[in-house]
């Protein structure tokens, strides 16, 4: 169970516990009841949609084959200054069996490439592997930056792809009752 779920579980209780109370204390409790289902009802639609969107988009993954990666670079004219951008579009495509080694191998919170932070300049954020599926481009303050991260983008994708081959291998040897391995050095 996630936070956000264990949290909207103590909500609804003390709700529920107040609500009590109250049927107990007035006689409007029908109103008060049917203002908390509706409460409940907006806040749990948008938690199952989004788990149903994240289903479909997984369904319509292939189940096996390559990591397609394709990377696309422009100039962003800035709205408020005379300096441009340069955004990195970048559109990942992995196969079912990826995402889900990427998510039983503890890898989905592994650097990829440093950026600069959109709010802070600062500072720096991180463009980690979960952020393949969910944010789409980002945005260089020069073109240099933008190509040492499309370097360090590249590389940490090979990286990837040959982790989660090993983790693969591995989980395939595991269900075939292969679990000593043995070392010559």
């Amino acid at each position: 169970m996630d936070g956000l779920a264990a949290f909207i579980i103590v909500i609804v209780i003390a709700v529920v516990i107040i609500g009590g109370i109250a049927t107990i204390a007035t006689e409007h409790a029908l109103i008060f009841w049917l203002v908390i289902a509706s409460l409940g009802a907006l806040i749990a639609a948008p938690i199952i949609n989004a788990k149903r969107k994240k289903a479909a988009q997984f369904a319509a993954l292939p189940v096996d084959g390559p990591m397609k990666v394709n990377i696309t670079t422009e100039e962003v004219p800035a709205a408020f200054s005379s300096r441009s951008k340069y955004r990195m579009h970048i559109d990942v495509q992995m196969s079912q069996k990826d995402r889900e080694a990427l998510t039983r191998s503890g890898l989905e919170m592994h650097k990829l490439f440093d950026y600069p932070h959109p709010k802070w300049e600062d500072q720096d954020a991180q463009y980690l592997n979960c952020h393949l599926f969910n944010t789409k481009y980002v945005d260089f303050p020069d073109m240099q930056a933008l190509d040492r991260a499309k370097d360090e983008l590249l590389e940490g994708l090979h990286a990837l792809r040959s982790r989660l081959d090993q983790h693969r291998e591995h989980a395939q040897r595991q269900r075939a009752g292969q679990t000593q391995e043995t070392f010559e050095i």
